[in-house]
């Protein structure tokens, strides 16, 4: 059971991380953003089911197609620059939830070594999520306007 919400847990922030990367590449067109993103996000979340069992690996299918349509759709409605905002908080969950993920796994082979370095995991998780937002591209973001506002600003003209 706890490997069916982890399954879950990993296929909903992959799949919407991925829907919001997508959705900012391919902003304006709405129904190819959605469509990778459910495409790429089912086949992520039944890939990472697969290891536990058929159940699971349905369950992982359908979080992703949902995460997926969620951050498609969600930053077509957006700007990019908070399209962008939105990704970088959902790639320090992706982050988050894998490294959790990893511990658990490795709680159940190796228990000896996660408690003897369990403090080293959660520093090294906190020092990745510090250096993705150190480095993340925020000042690129903000100069790209947006589609729709470009169609709308044409349209009073």
């Amino acid at each position: 059971m706890v490997n069916m919400m982890m399954t879950m847990a990993l296929a909903m922030v992959f799949g919407l991380s991925l829907g919001f990367s997508i959705g900012i590449v391919l902003h304006g067109h709405l129904l190819y953003s959605t469509l990778f993103s459910i495409i790429l996000a089912g086949i992520t979340g039944f890939i990472l089911g697969i290891r536990l069992h058929v159940v699971a690996s349905i369950e992982g299918l359908f979080s992703g197609i949902m995460a997926g349509m969620m951050g498609a759709m969600v930053v077509e409605m957006l700007t990019i620059s908070e399209g962008a905002a939105l990704l970088l908080i959902s790639l320090l969950l992706l982050m988050g939830t894998t490294m959790f993920c990893i511990r658990h796994v490795l709680q159940e082979t190796f228990s000896t070594f996660v408690q003897k370095y369990d403090y080293v995991l959660l520093v090294a998780t906190c020092m990745l999520m510090l250096l993705t937002f150190w480095t993340f591209p925020f000042s690129s973001m903000e100069n790209q306007p947006s589609s729709q506002h470009e169609e709308n600003h044409h349209m009073i003209e």
